[in-house]
């Protein structure tokens, strides 16, 4: 008698413990934020690659592969040559400068020979530290733009009348 009390606790120890099933994890994959690399492309004296070295600022800009936020840059010595308004890709915050290690007197001057318009499309184009002549065009900002540490300028000859003063309207021109 004295082992029956002690049977049912026997029973439970000798008794194999049931498994209990897996629980099964089930992995997904989450999307993660689309990441792109800025890059920096040159316009360069001499021989260029074309991926990240070109010979011209219309080379540069022809590239099909422009995020946003990439930079150009003019180095000394280069022939940037012209800037017409069908090579600015439709990127926004493209930067065009000048070597910042240079003075910009140091950076070739770059021609504008077009219309050169920038749309919502080219949102924060910046000009930085580059020397522009504007000759048979001129350069609208409809969307946020910067023009910073650059010299402009015009060699524009032609008949078209003088640009009003900002205080005077049409029916108001000085001579």
């Amino acid at each position: 008698m004295s082992s029956s009390w002690f049977y049912p606790l026997q029973k439970r120890m000798t008794k194999r413990a049931r498994p209990t099933p897996r629980r099964r994890a089930r992995l997904e994959l989450e999307p993660l934020e689309e990441r792109r690399v800025m890059s920096t492309f040159y316009v360069v004296p001499g021989t260029a690659d074309n991926v990240t070295t070109f010979s011209s600022l219309q080379n540069a800009l022809a590239l099909p592969a422009h995020n946003a936020g990439d930079v150009i840059q003019i180095e000394p010595n280069s022939t940037p040559k012209s800037l017409f308004n069908y090579f600015i890709p439709a990127v926004k915050n493209l930067t065009i400068q000048g070597d910042p290690s240079f003075d910009v007197q140091s950076i070739p001057y770059f021609y504008v020979e077009d219309n050169v318009i920038i749309g919502t499309a080219q949102q924060g184009f910046t000009l930085k530290n580059v020397q522009v002549d504007i000759q048979l065009g001129t350069v609208q900002f409809n969307a946020d733009g910067t023009i910073t540490g650059c010299r402009i300028k015009s060699d524009f000859a032609g008949t078209a009348p003088r640009p009003l003063p900002r205080r005077c309207s049409s029916r108001q021109r000085q001579p």
